[in-house]
């Protein structure tokens, strides 16, 4: 909730907007090793390389779910991250390689996943 909140007050619109997606699809490893399905979780922590891949996907699922607020935050003046690069490269363009890039997030979970599990 505090992430939330410091995401929503301080950088929504600025260059740092990924923070808080990152950060909270950081703690998901953390939240299913510990708790686990139905609350019975273990005793060890995530892996490190599940960390940072569940890091990833939240870079890549905030970049997705901006893309149609662009036009209205670029009216607004706000200028995150997503918005920078669509206005480089161009939104069509962000679109298939946020695509992309989430993608291939979601397939090095799956092998990592299975090469070295979850925990």
């Amino acid at each position: 909730m505090l992430i939330g909140f410091i995401a929503n007050r301080f950088l929504r619109g600025s260059a740092l907007s990924f923070v808080p997606w990152v950060l909270q699809f950081a703690l998901y490893p953390a939240y299913l090793a510990y708790g686990g399905w139905n609350g019975t979780g273990a005793d060890t922590p995530p892996t490190v390389v599940m960390t940072v891949l569940a890091g990833l996907l939240g870079l890549g699922v905030h970049f997705l779910r901006s893309l149609p607020g662009l036009v209205p935050d670029n009216r607004d003046g706000l200028r995150s991250l997503p918005l920078r690069f669509a206005l480089k490269i161009g939104a069509p363009r962000l679109l298939v390689l946020s695509g992309v890039f989430t993608a291939a997030v979601v397939v090095a979970q799956l092998i990592a996943g299975q090469a070295i599990g979850l925990t």
